[in-house]
């Protein structure tokens, strides 16, 4: 397929980018070039074909990096091929599972303009041992947050081939 597909992610302290690395893998054993971007570090979407983008929720919003990058490249996101993702609960429950899937959704939904031809939620992470301030602060929640990682990496993988297909299907179009 011609043309690079961008992946972009925000992250802060790594997860994202750890899920985005595991979709560009994906992509390129099924021949698809990848060019795998902190999203600040995006200054145009010149020469990519489509993009998959990734961010984390916190307190029921994207993080702000992410947000950032929707917006400042609305337009161009408008039209292409566009995936997203996001990592969020921490949790496996149904109940967790779908209240952070409202706030996924809210958060595409500032953005409507942006049509993904396809979305995924997957869990989070959180690793005391890597917080920063302001984070750190919130010792009485430790004891309600030990080391969580619910990423299922099947999951990711069966996401990103999903994606393999999608991408192609609409490149022939």
């Amino acid at each position: 397929m011609p043309g690079e597909v961008l992946i972009a992610y925000a992250t802060k302290y790594g997860s994202t980018v750890e899920v985005a690395e595991a979709i560009a893998k994906t992509l390129e054993r099924a021949g698809i070039a990848t060019d795998l971007r902190d999203a600040r570090s995006v200054g145009d979407l010149r020469g990519y074909h489509a993009v998959v983008f990734g961010a984390p929720l916190y307190n029921a919003r994207m993080l702000r990096a992410g947000r950032r990058f929707l917006a400042r490249h609305h337009r161009e996101l408008a039209g292409m091929p566009v995936a997203v993702f996001a990592l969020g609960p921490l949790g496996t429950s149904e109940e967790e599972r779908a209240t952070t899937q409202k706030q996924f959704d809210r958060s595409l939904a500032h953005r409507s303009e942006i049509r993904p031809l396809s979305t995924a939620l997957f869990g989070g992470v959180i690793d005391q041992s890597k917080l920063r301030f302001p984070d750190k602060l919130a010792s009485p929640l430790r004891p309600l947050f030990p080391f969580t990682d619910v990423r299922d990496w099947d999951a990711i993988e069966a996401w990103a081939t999903g994606l393999v297909d999608a991408l192609s299907l609409r490149k022939q179009n």
